[in-house]
């Protein structure tokens, strides 16, 4: 959270690193901008041993950002990295998605609100979108590798952010005390809203979207296939966390999808 101070509200912008155990509030990276081929770098280590290093590059109607967060130290560090932009969005449209929006107005946090909680908060989506009537903006992030992350408007400090909650721990060896996060800034368009971020997206990623399976079918979800004489009929071809239900026995379910050309899609944690 980015936390206000009342009527003296501190200006937060660009990339910010927050030790959760350590720091009220989060450490802007304050390193001298340096320029590259195509953008500019900007890097920071802070006293503490936390590194943060991030690169900005200008893609036509995008900015993409690649951040690099490195403790120099070990022990366990729980952390959350921002990257806030300074936009007072007061009247504009905030986008839940395709199909549902709200008019940015009060004190409140615009986020995503789905129909079932999450805890901590966090976005259903790998983007999000705020429109007026003449600029649309999105931050996105890739589906690959995953990343837990939430975007944000707050009216109160006027910013529209993302952040990561992470932890940077020696038990992860092949990590060695180091994460790398990357993030879009798109230009969208206004009259379209999240369908045009939607659109953005599937542009700048189009490997995500690429048809991979040789066969299509439905979706079922829970119980077992088995005993339902209709599932040939149905077009089923997928079945997403398989269990007891119906046959007594959770390995049988699986073993009547794999007789009979079902994929067989179990939970496993």
């Amino acid at each position: 959270v980015l936390h206000n101070t009342g009527d003296r509200a501190p200006l937060f912008s660009g990339l910010m690193i927050r030790d959760c155990r350590a720091d009220e509030q989060p450490r802007p990276v304050e390193g001298e901008p340096t320029p590259t081929a195509s953008g500019v770098r900007q890097e920071q280590t802070f006293p503490d041993g936390l590194q943060v290093a991030g690169v900005l590059e200008a893609e036509g109607e995008r900015l993409r950002c690649h951040v690099t967060v490195k403790d120099t130290r070990d022990g366990d560090r729980p952390l959350t990295l921002y990257f806030a932009l300074p936009v007072d969005a007061t009247g504009w449209t905030w986008w839940d998605d395709i199909h549902t929006s709200r008019p940015i107005q009060g004190r409140a946090d615009f986020h995503y609100r789905p129909w079932y909680p999450l805890k901590p908060r966090w976005s259903g989506y790998p983007l999000c979108c705020i429109s007026s009537q003449g600029v649309g903006l999105s931050l996105a992030v890739p589906m690959v590798p995953p990343r837990i992350q939430r975007m944000v408007y707050d009216p109160r400090l006027k910013l529209l952010y993302i952040a990561y909650d992470f932890c940077l721990t020696p038990a992860a060896t092949k990590q060695r005390q180091t994460a790398e996060f990357e993030f879009l800034v798109l230009l969208t368009d206004p009259q379209w809203g999240f369908r045009s971020a939607v659109r953005r997206y599937y542009d700048h990623f189009p490997d995500h979207f690429v048809k991979r399976v040789p066969r299509e079918g439905g979706w079922g979800c829970w119980g077992t296939y088995e005993g339902n004489p209709h599932i040939p009929d149905l077009g089923f071809l997928y079945h997403w966390g398989v269990d007891s239900r119906g046959s007594g026995n959770w390995a049988a379910s699986v073993k009547f999808d794999n007789e009979h050309g079902y994929l067989a899609l179990p939970y496993i944690e």
